[in-house]
């Protein structure tokens, strides 16, 4: 077996991996409560964690969060207040790495490593597997209590948030394999890419979607606003019911949008394979289409 060497420095296999055994067996996990008397909720670059946010009981004008996970991971999270929003930004460990090979040494060069496995591959050829366990961050967990008709902002990937009957603006920016769950709001902004998936319990006020990649929505009733969505990609919307003044949709690629609901007016367009189909609109509709796109109004 050939040599290694961290950073052109050759080391210890030996060392490293008991090294790595004692960074696992001292993640100790970290609790932080903090308080504060705000309105509002913005999460910043939230990676890999879980959201909870739920709305006080009564009247309370408090926000309380409550973040737990490995200590690491803990510190790297900013917690302040400014003005009437509390900010909470997330800071990951990067464990970018960057393995390159020459003959049989292999150099591992700005990777955190958490363990290092090494096999001689099979069938003659004279190539040494390496697999640098454990680059993927520790979850987070984040219990949060807002007031209700708290504007709530979040940007994240890979984070799975379940928020309650908030009744108050929700804007989500989401990416990767993110998914969220989340109950009564009023204007909702939503961006999604990737695989994020987000449904809605029911929006009382305006939507507006961009969704890009196999981005997936639903929305089980919307009233009293309007809808505009752009999407691309493969991504999938569903509107399972509601009544709007006016629908606007841009599809392109292989999107599609199902919204069995009723409105005043609507602009449809799609181009490539899209599939558009709104249940009824009562006056004008305008509608622009290309490729084998389908545009249908009930």
């Amino acid at each position: 077996m050939g040599n290694i060497f961290i950073n052109g420095r050759e080391v210890d296999i030996n060392k490293i991996l008991k090294e790595a055994q004692a960074n696992d067996a001292s993640k100790d996990n970290k609790k932080v409560s903090r308080k504060f008397m705000v309105a509002n909720l913005r999460m910043s670059d939230i990676a890999n964690s879980r959201i909870s946010i739920q709305p006080h009981i009564g009247a309370k004008r408090e926000i309380d969060i409550v973040v737990s996970g490995s200590e690491t991971r803990v510190n790297n999270v900013s917690i302040t207040e400014c003005g009437d929003t509390v900010v909470v930004t997330d800071y990951p460990v990067n464990r970018s790495h960057n393995v390159v090979q020459l003959g049989d040494n292999i150099t591992i060069q700005n990777s955190n490593c958490f363990g290092i496995n090494i096999g001689q591959s099979t069938m003659g050829i004279d190539r040494i597997n390496i697999n640098v366990g454990n680059f993927s961050d520790d979850m987070l967990d984040f219990v949060v209590q807002v007031p209700l008709s708290a504007e709530i902002e979040i940007s994240g990937s890979s984070v799975v948030i379940e928020q309650g009957d908030t009744l108050g603006v929700t804007a989500l920016n989401l990416s990767g394999r993110s998914s969220a769950t989340v109950g009564r709001i009023t204007d909702c902004d939503l961006s999604l890419s990737g695989q994020a998936k987000v449904e809605i319990k029911a929006v009382n006020g305006d939507f507006t979607g961009a969704a890009s990649g196999q981005s997936q929505i639903v929305v089980n009733e919307i009233a009293n606003g309007d809808i505009e969505l752009h999407s691309s990609g493969q991504c999938n919307t569903t509107i399972q019911r509601g009544n709007v003044d006016c629908i606007m949709a841009h599809l392109s690629g292989m999107s599609r949008l199902n919204a069995l609901c009723s409105a005043k007016t609507a602009k449809l367009e799609a181009s490539g394979m899209c599939f558009i189909f709104v249940q009824s609109v009562s006056g004008k509709v305008r509608k622009s289409k290309s490729g084998m796109s389908s545009i249908d109004v009930g």
